[in-house]
């Protein structure tokens, strides 16, 4: 981690980002590509990073920013705590505004009172949304929409998002729907490798947390007509005990991959599952469309909006493990590359980074003239 020195002077914009030790994959690699946008950007002057270096995604370790290191800490009992951890880092920064990263530092940011600074705030998933009992959810629901009244603008990243906050009554200043984007890929993606035959290579991405499905994906794979079918895993456990990926033939756990190789990893194989139980958006969907592979998702969240049944992938009910192995002992290789042509063409015409970054550097600009 480099701490540069100001850029751009007294003039140019201080942003900071602030992120929590679930900061890793899909959200460490929009956060990577948001920096390093703002990198470039001759409006822009310090770019500082508030997180905890113990728990660091190495997209975001490698980052060229100022780094402000403190204790993340999800208990609910410790709240007022980290959030004055944050608060000192903040306030000797003096920034313009601060970029609050997912549930947690959205939480803890907004507990600090006057604040000299804008803040814009990104759930990237409602906690309201998850998984979890009546009350939980009502507690999650009424915290967003009163820490909203403390928010200059909040961003949803998917349509289902962006709803779900208007029917929660979550009214900042500004709401807006920014879809997720990535950077096109320098070359167009590889062919295919010469398959075995009878053999399907997937992909699974991600935590292995409840969250994502890894457990729900393995208990497919118990199934022994699935022999056929090869699942690579890239991932770790981040927050908790996760998953234990079992030792058998056709899975491979690959550990967690460096960004700069995962490219290559997907090009490898036939299509990518993403199998989770709730999303914000999905960022791993767009990365297999990106590199021209058929994505196989569940319709949670953002994922119904970006996996069309039959275009660019198959869209698969997480709550009936049979009809998963159904489907995908049904599947053949010119289907999946079929899929992934077209998925290829949707991520061009639908999810450019530049559009993404644009419409971020005018809320950005927005929101320090209002």
């Amino acid at each position: 981690m480099t701490t540069p020195a100001s850029r751009n002077g007294p003039a140019g914009l201080c942003v900071v980002h602030v992120v929590d030790e679930g900061a890793w994959g899909g959200l460490a690699t929009f956060v990577s590509n948001l920096v390093l946008s703002q990198q470039a950007d001759s409006e822009i002057g310090d770019i500082h990073l508030v997180c905890d270096p113990d728990e660091m995604d190495p997209a975001l370790r490698a980052l060229p920013v100022i780094l402000h290191a403190y204790q993340s800490d999800r208990r609910l009992l410790a709240a007022r705590n980290t959030s004055r951890a944050i608060e000192v880092h903040l306030r000797s920064i003096g920034p313009d505004i601060v970029i609050l990263h997912s549930s947690f530092p959205g939480f803890w940011g907004r507990l600090i009172r006057r604040p000299t600074w804008k803040v814009l705030y990104c759930a990237h998933g409602w906690a309201f949304q998850q998984q979890v009992g009546a009350i939980k959810r009502a507690l999650y629901r009424f915290a967003e929409r009163m820490l909203s009244k403390r928010t200059h603008a909040v961003v949803s990243i998917s349509g289902s998002e962006y709803a779900a906050g208007e029917r929660a009554q979550i009214v900042p200043k500004i709401h807006r729907l920014i879809l997720h984007g990535l950077p096109n890929s320098a070359l167009a993606p590889a062919p295919l490798p010469a398959r075995q035959t009878g053999i399907i290579n997937l992909l699974f991405i991600g935590r292995f947390d409840r969250q994502k499905g890894l457990d729900i994906l393995l208990e497919v794979f118990e199934d022994r007509r699935l022999d056929g079918i090869t699942l690579s895993i890239i991932g770790r456990n981040v927050i908790g005990e996760g998953v234990v990926v079992p030792d058998r033939v056709n899975i491979r756990k690959l550990g967690w991959i460096p960004n700069d190789h995962i490219d290559a990893i997907i090009q490898s194989v036939d299509a990518v599952i993403v199998p989770s139980r709730w999303e914000g958006f999905g960022l791993v969907a767009l990365e297999a469309m990106r590199n021209g592979r058929a994505v196989l998702s569940s319709g949670a969240g953002g994922l119904s909006e970006i996996v069309q049944d039959g275009v660019n992938g198959r869209v698969i009910d997480v709550a009936d493990v049979e009809s998963v192995r159904e489907l995908l002992c049904s599947l053949t290789g010119s289907e999946l590359e079929h899929l992934g042509e077209e998925g290829y063409r949707l991520f061009c015409e639908k999810y450019s980074w530049d559009n993404c970054f644009a419409q971020w550097r005018g809320l950005t600009r927005e929101i320090r003239d209002s």
